[in-house]
């Protein structure tokens, strides 16, 4: 037990901590939540999907990072093969909730992300926050 006097984290710890997070996110994303439903286009007089609420916007820096292997599941009465990924955004970054989409934009160390829908399975939490994290899953089809 620390005196009264003292403390064992200062009260900055985690905001001092957070540009040092930030320099290891070497890829970009966006973050947005779908659309619901359907919109009218009067420029093209037709209807089209309601457009995506944007949470992150594009260019926000990012690390994904693969968090186990692929395993097999059932959806829509289809075998597809599911991969998590825990996805680290700055910690100022406005809060994504669960069945957002992160959309990697870029990523110089790996290629084979880009482009890559990943869905926020979960948001975790924590008192220390150097940056925002997501577990996200890929349906590898």
């Amino acid at each position: 037990m620390p005196f009264t006097s003292t403390r064992v984290i200062h009260p900055n710890w985690s905001t001092h901590h957070q540009a040092t997070a930030q320099g290891g996110m070497t890829a970009t994303c966006r973050i947005e939540v779908p659309g619901v439903g359907t919109t009218w286009d009067e420029v093209n007089e037709e209807t089209i999907p309601a457009p995506a609420t944007v949470i992150a916007p594009s260019g926000t820096p990012c690390r994904v990072q693969e968090i186990d292997s692929a395993t097999n599941a059932t959806q829509a009465a289809q075998d597809v093969s599911v991969r998590r990924y825990l996805v680290a955004v700055p910690a100022g970054v406005r809060t994504a909730e669960q069945g957002a989409h992160v959309v990697i934009e870029a990523c110089s160390n790996d290629a084979r992300l880009v482009g890559r829908h990943l869905f926020i399975v979960d948001v975790q939490s924590a008192s220390e926050r150097f940056e925002r994290d997501y577990v996200c899953t890929d349906n590898l089809g």
